[in-house]
């Protein structure tokens, strides 16, 4: 439909007439997007069908303006942290959509031996971008009233996503199990200690979104909750297994199950929910994938 570029791609409908439509286009477009970076995650090797946003791309508009029919500023997708412009939590879903995006192009990313140095440097940028992300989402939603804090979910589950895959196929320690390329070894080696402690910060940050979902439900209803929380809860579920097997803690079997709890709770609404606690069956005591240490 040309709805991607309308600069250069050929345009299959008619010109936007005024700036609630084209917003409403923009909104379609974005949600394809979402959907389609979401999808991907824990698929290895499975190419990215859109094309890649541009850093200058705009995202959308206030959701209470755009309800109302009123102009307002569009953000672009890529802004400092010091901007001061009003960024609605949808539009926040979009920027961790992105960067979930760009944590997939680069997890199925086959370096060259001459380009290890490069995709190590690559990730540091990644997860610095992502936890920048998080942290102004995470504030966001504790400035927002708690009947409404639901609304920043998706937003913070993505980068929780975002993160944990990549600090997944950067923490590997064994070197039967990475490729230990590159020039840098030392860039590797701190690549790996930040992957390490990254996956205690980020799994400790979804344990606590596990909790404001439990309170959500029982506050509003499974209707309040996106399905695009399930994959963090999984990966931070997952984590917890890991750190049980290796050393028996209670407390992270206890945070291990508090997960499948929420899980099951949201089962009825997103089936889902009852595959990844197929997956989740037994993990703490036997190894179910991914990175052997």
């Amino acid at each position: 439909m040309g709805i991607h570029d309308k600069r250069f791609a050929t345009q299959l409908g008619k010109h936007a007439d005024t700036w609630t439509e084209a917003e409403e286009r923009r909104r379609l477009w974005w949600a394809t997007l979402i959907l389609e970076r979401y999808i991907n995650v824990g698929f290895m090797f499975r190419p990215i069908s859109t094309h890649i946003i541009k850093p200058n791309e705009i995202i959308p508009a206030s959701d209470e303006d755009w309800d109302r029919g009123e102009l307002a500023v569009n953000p672009l997708l890529v802004m400092s942290i010091e901007a001061r412009t009003n960024v609605a939590p949808f539009a926040r879903t979009c920027q961790a959509a992105h960067l979930l995006g760009r944590v997939s192009q680069h997890i199925n990313d086959h370096a060259d031996p001459s380009d290890v140095d490069f995709h190590f440097q690559e990730a540091d940028q990644l997860q610095r971008a992502a936890s920048a992300l998080l942290a102004i989402v995470q504030q966001e939603h504790s400035e927002t009233e708690s009947s409404l804090r639901h609304r920043h979910f998706s937003a913070m589950a993505l980068c929780c996503s975002a993160l944990l895959a990549l600090y997944d196929v950067h923490s590997c320690i064994e070197t039967e199990a990475i490729d230990s390329g590159g020039r840098d070894k030392g860039a590797r080696m701190e690549l790996q200690q930040i992957a390490i402690d990254g996956f205690k910060r980020v799994s400790a940050v979804t344990l606590d979104l596990t909790e404001e979902i439990q309170q959500t439900m029982a506050a509003q209803g499974l209707d309040r909750i996106s399905p695009f929380v399930m994959n963090a809860l999984y990966q931070a579920a997952g984590t917890y297994a890991w750190y049980a097997r290796e050393n028996g803690s209670a407390s992270h079997l206890g945070a291990l199950q508090k997960i499948r709890d929420v899980m099951a709770l949201l089962g009825p609404r997103w089936r889902v929910a009852d595959d990844y606690l197929e997956l989740l069956k037994d993990t703490e005591f036997e190894h179910g994938g991914g990175c052997t240490m």
